[in-house]
């Protein structure tokens, strides 16, 4: 009797080893199953590239009210959605050729020169900034870092480009979205300092968004700007969303 238990337990034992050895297999992935994973992978990848390079980047609800409005008002060559979606920009500038291989101390005396003809070729501060300081622009090609740029902040021909600027603003008459679609930038403050601001752009005589735009346009101090620990608060910057509104009818 314990002969035939103990031949039951060995039988037991043996066809447990069998299963979990099967089943390993069954796990285990043969190289051409790999191969075909590998594959699949790569062929998810690329239908997912090719699906954004289809779609291009991101077009705010701003930028379709702008087109929608200039191809109503008969003007459709210039339309705004081909810039939108990685075309040619509108009131693009000709400056000289930019020679980026000058020394940083040499490299000043140059963004001035090529500010001073961009000056004389437009009359939009829109486009003035666009050619010089947006991301892209002159000093941006002069000054590919962050530290560097910093540099470029504390010269005398800084000072000269924002006063160009300044300048412009205060002659242009033309609306926000003329050249290029706008943004909205919503921020939270202290009551305090909304009341603060009031009272500042009520003494400069200026609107709330026009004050806004000079303080933006001056560089930040880091002397004055507080180090953020952990993760990164608030909304990140990304595509508007349009609200639709539907009525609904109620059952009586």
């Amino acid at each position: 009797m314990n002969s035939k238990a103990e031949s039951g337990k060995s039988t037991a034992s043996k066809t447990g080893r069998e299963s979990n050895t099967r089943n390993t297999t069954s796990r285990r992935k043969t190289p051409s199953a790999r191969v075909a994973a590998a594959t699949a992978r790569k062929t998810r990848a690329a239908g997912k590239k090719k699906k954004q390079q289809v779609e291009g980047p991101p077009v705010y609800a701003s930028d379709v009210v702008v087109a929608k409005s200039v191809e109503e008002s008969g003007k459709k060559e210039a339309s705004v959605l081909p810039e939108v979606l990685g075309g040619p920009q509108q009131d693009e500038l000709q400056l000289s050729p930019i020679e980026a291989d000058l020394p940083i101390q040499h490299r000043p005396a140059q963004v001035l020169k090529l500010a001073e003809e961009a000056f004389a070729k437009t009359g939009s501060w829109v486009v003035f900034y666009r050619t010089m300081l947006a991301p892209g622009g002159v000093v941006d090609q002069l000054y590919e870092d962050a530290e560097s740029r910093r540099y470029f902040e504390t010269t005398p021909e800084f000072a000269e480009l924002l006063e160009m600027l300044t300048a412009m603003r205060s002659q242009d008459e033309s609306s926000a979205g003329t050249h290029e679609p706008t943004r909205v930038i919503t921020i939270r403050i202290p009551r305090s300092m909304h009341e603060a601001t009031i009272r500042e752009a009520n003494e400069l005589e200026l609107s709330i968004n026009a004050y806004c735009v000079t303080k933006l346009l001056q560089p930040a101090n880091a002397r004055f700007t507080p180090l953020e620990s952990g993760k990164r608060r608030g909304r990140r910057p990304g595509p508007q969303i349009t609200l639709q509104k539907v009525k609904v009818k109620s059952k009586k």
